[in-house]
């Protein structure tokens, strides 16, 4: 009978003791210790940037004062409806432990901890929402976090707090710049004056919003940004544009941009910009000028300051503006009309100026009895989408001129499947038949016929003619060129394929000087470059 009561008392003992095991051991494995994360951010004002329904993952450090249960730079991933995890499992050192508790988006894959400095920056281009949320910088920290008082429903509640700086520009452009079809006059807004590049430093920061700043170190040249088209209010004539910047206090900014073929720059001297905070400047504009509106806000982030005051300024000039040369080595014909052997299509792109060089087209319409195929034309693949600031031809030998060239882009992103590998190798003239054999076949008025009606449902915006007043019996090169102004500029022809398209002499107009095909020599396109200090893609 003894034996049995010591047996039951030592069981007794034992249940105990794995009871409070249970509660208090930080050992691995108990899961009454592991860390389980949900996540939340603070309300945007915008979609571009993080939310709590976007973030897919963050940086989380957890130090203890216990090498065991210390977590450097855990990178974790998942949703806020599938939850988070890590590449192992975490434990708290102890219930009643303080630990220090660090969530930070963007990931950066590197040794951090919870004394560690880390570089931010803020892209230039965030002309799409993509752009602005990959600009955004969010983070929490609690140096004192002890599961039994700070735990949610069980759970590591990380609230991260946007760091930086939320910039909204509401524009009202007059009733002068409207349209009927209520299209967006406002175009190539940029702001000058900004850094970009910062330090924060997790050990310096108390957590708090108000002092992220202080640990926040703008550093670098001050960078030109070119902000997000969040919305237009055609109805009220109204533009918004956003972008996140480094909190700092500026010397001068400027705001560039278009309204109605115009250009515009207002300025504005020591603007402060505080950590999480969210500034809206409201601007209006009249072909007088750009004039600060009475509604100047701070948005839902956090209380800052007022702006006052402002310079307007008409006629800046936005573009920077350069020709294409070497990069006509990307360029490669999409279709064509035909040309002749002596003058293959390639020729007209190739930087070689030599008179003798250059894209001589089928023959005239008519000219001796010759078939009717229509106006020579080429669709050139420009190799990527380009922003064109001019075109133009040089021309050489004056029997062989165009009357006029005419240019068209689409901003249609991709044109496939025109032609067959074999049809363009007769167009570039490094296959049979081509030249004269082929224009006069049947198989070549089939392949025009299909390459016209492919052409024709493909959206062609016109960008310039280049037009010859007559032929002259003279020899020598000559160059017709279209600069776009700044109205044609803000236009914003973008495309990748450029379309180019001759009008012939009449073949009366040809035979007085004996010519029978159309040449141009070389084409030249300009592109721009730079829109107010911003590398244009």
């Amino acid at each position: 009978m003894k034996k049995e009561l010591f047996f039951l008392s030592s069981f007794a003992l034992m249940t105990l003791a794995s009871c409070s095991s249970d509660e208090n051991d930080p050992m691995p494995g108990n899961p009454s210790n592991e860390i389980r994360v949900a996540t939340e951010v603070t309300m945007p004002q915008s979609r571009a940037g993080y939310t709590t329904e976007t973030l897919r993952e963050f940086g989380l450090i957890i130090a203890s004062g216990n090498d065991a249960f210390t977590y450097n730079n855990k990178r974790m991933t998942g949703g806020p409806l599938e939850g988070w995890t890590t590449d192992q499992t975490m434990y708290w050192a102890g219930s009643d432990q303080a630990h220090t508790v660090i969530a930070y988006a963007p990931y950066r894959d590197a040794v951090l901890d919870h004394q560690s400095k880390i570089d931010v920056k803020v892209s230039t281009d965030q002309s799409t929402a993509e752009a602005v949320t990959a600009s955004d910088f969010i983070a929490m920290k609690n140096g004192a976090f002890t599961p039994s008082n700070h735990l949610t429903d069980g759970k590591l509640l990380v609230k991260m707090d946007h760091i930086l700086t939320k910039v909204f520009v509401k524009l009202t452009y007059p009733e002068a710049y409207a349209s009927a079809d209520g299209i967006n006059p406002v175009s190539g807004m940029t702001v000058e004056g900004m850094k970009v590049d910062a330090t924060f430093d997790f050990g310096a920061w108390d957590g708090s919003a108000t002092s992220a700043a202080l640990a926040l170190n703008g550093n670098g040249a001050t960078e030109t940004i070119m902000p997000y088209a969040l919305s237009h209010d055609a109805a009220n004539r109204v533009v918004t544009y956003e972008f996140i910047a480094i909190p700092q206090e500026q010397a001068s900014i400027g705001i560039k941009f278009n309204a109605g073929g115009t250009p515009y720059t207002w300025t504005y001297d020591n603007l402060k910009q505080n950590s999480g905070e969210a500034i809206t400047i409201s601007l209006s504009v009249d072909k007088q000028g750009v004039q600060l509106g009475g509604d100047v806000t701070v948005g839902e982030w956090n209380v800052g300051g007022e702006i006052n005051g402002g310079q307007p300024s008409e006629g800046a000039d936005p573009y920077t503006i350069e020709e294409i040369t070497t990069g006509k080595s990307e360029w490669s014909i999409e279709y064509a009309s035909a040309s002749m052997p002596f003058g293959p299509l390639a020729q007209a792109f190739d930087n070689n100026l030599d008179p003798g060089q250059g894209w001589f087209s089928q023959v005239v319409d008519g000219y001796n009895n010759s078939p009717n195929t229509g106006a020579p034309f080429a669709v050139i693949d420009l190799g990527k989408s380009t922003w064109l600031a001019g075109v133009g031809i040089l021309t050489s030998v004056h029997d062989v001129m165009p009357k006029a060239v005419d240019f068209y882009i689409t901003r249609q992103e991709l044109i496939e499947n025109v032609i067959t590998e074999q049809e363009l190798n007769q167009v570039l003239c490094n296959a049979e038949p081509n030249g004269d054999g082929w224009v006069n076949s049947s198989d070549y008025t089939a392949y025009l016929a299909k390459v016209k009606a492919a052409d024709a449902e493909i959206d062609w915006i016109h960008v310039g003619k280049v037009e010859i007043s007559a032929l002259t019996p003279e020899f020598g090169q000559k160059e017709y060129r279209i600069d776009f102004d700044d109205t044609k500029l803000a236009e914003e022809l973008k495309g990748r394929y450029l379309k180019v398209e001759a009008t012939f002499f009449s073949a009366e107009e040809h035979a007085v000087l004996g010519g029978d095909r159309a040449k141009i020599s070389e084409i030249f396109v300009k592109k721009v470059s730079k829109r107010n200090g911003v590398t244009v893609d």
